[in-house]
C-alpha cells in the first residue's frame, strides 16, 4: 500500500467526518503538519500511529490498506455500453452490463433484430443463465430446439453448444449472464 493511498483514505475518513487537521492533531496530539504530510504521501505512518488514528477516527484499522474500487469497475451507465456486434451475426447486438471482460463473468443484453440468427453455435466456458426480457426467441441446444417466450430463463451448462435466434417479426432481448 502506497503512502499516498493511505494518505488519501486519511483525508476521505476525517473529511466524512467533518473533523479538521487541527482537531485531529489534537485528538491523537501531533502537529498538524505531520497530518498534513501523511494525507500528501510524503511520510510513511507506522502501525501504531495508524491506530492511534483509527481510534480517534472511529473506523477499523483495515481502512487504510483496502484498495480502493474504482465506480467504473462497479458501475456501467446506459450511454456508456460497450456495443459489440460480431461479423457473421451482424443483426444481433450485445450490450455489456459489466464493465471488465477478464472477470469470472459476463453480463450482457443480446438483442435480436427480427428473423435474425446467429450463424454457428458455441460454447462458453462456464454456465450461462438467460431470461428472455422482451419477444420470443429460439434456442438451438446441441441437436434440440426450444421456443423461449417473455418471462422464460434457462440455463445452458458448461461448454453446451447452442445458437439463438429470434424468429418473430419484432424484436426480441434476452439479458444472459455467463460464469466461468
Amino acid at each position: 500500500m502506497s503512502n499516498s493511498s493511505i494518505g488519501k483514505k486519511l483525508t476521505l475518513c476525517r473529511k466524512k467526518q467533518n473533523i479538521s487537521i487541527k482537531d485531529l492533531s489534537k485528538l491523537i496530539k501531533v502537529t498538524p503538519s505531520l497530518i498534513s504530510q501523511i494525507e500528501k504521501g510524503s511520510v510513511n505512518p507506522s502501525i501504531n500511529f495508524l491506530k492511534s488514528i483509527s481510534n480517534a477516527l472511529n473506523v477499523p484499522l483495515i481502512t487504510f490498506f483496502v484498495p480502493s474500487i474504482d465506480d467504473s469497475e462497479l458501475i456501467v451507465r446506459n450511454n456508456l455500453r460497450k456495443i459489440v456486434i460480431f461479423p457473421e451475426s451482424e443483426n444481433i447486438l450485445y450490450e455489456m452490463l459489466s464493465n471488465n471482460p477478464f472477470n469470472k463473468f459476463e453480463f450482457a443484453i443480446m438483442n435480436l433484430s427480427p428473423k435474425s440468427y446467429c450463424k454457428e453455435k458455441n460454447g462458453h466456458a462456464g454456465d450461462e443463465v438467460a431470461y428472455i426480457l422482451k419477444g420470443s426467441v429460439e434456442l438451438s441446444l446441441e441437436d434440440d430446439i426450444f421456443e423461449l417466450n417473455e418471462g422464460d430463463s434457462v440455463k445452458i451448462p458448461f461448454g453446451m453448444r447452442h445458437k439463438w435466434g429470434n424468429p418473430s417479426e419484432v424484436e426480441s432481448k434476452v439479458i444472459y449472464i455467463v460464469v466461468s
